[in-house]
């Protein structure tokens, strides 16, 4: 597949693979998935992984992202929440008993 950006065209699943082989290297972090369409939020997702982009592909592996546009930042180690909110999809609702933001940028 490829996409234009910007007048240039980018080949999605080598750019995808190249991010992934630079990630590899990095350590484990949690990170904070949070997708959504163009009218709704369609939930959140905590998992660990080397980089955004391999979070975003360990949460599609695992069948439990709910598709639409993604957004992600690293969670930093005192906002993590418990093991129960880890590695599935969170409603609002749920993202809120543990978190107090409006933005992804709040966190």
């Amino acid at each position: 597949m490829t996409q234009r950006t910007n007048g240039e065209t980018v080949n999605v699943e080598k750019r995808i693979t190249e991010l992934l082989e630079e990630e590899s290297t990095q350590p484990l972090r949690w990170w904070y998935l949070s997708y959504a369409d163009e009218h709704n939020f369609r939930g959140g997702i905590i998992v660990e992984a080397r980089g955004f982009a391999t979070a975003v592909s360990y949460a599609n592996r695992l069948m439990i992202s709910p598709g639409g546009e993604v957004q992600g930042i690293e969670v930093p180690a005192d906002q993590l929440p418990g093991e129960s909110y880890r590695y599935r999809l969170l409603t609002l609702e749920e993202l809120g008993e543990f978190w107090e933001m409006k933005k992804l940028s709040e966190l």
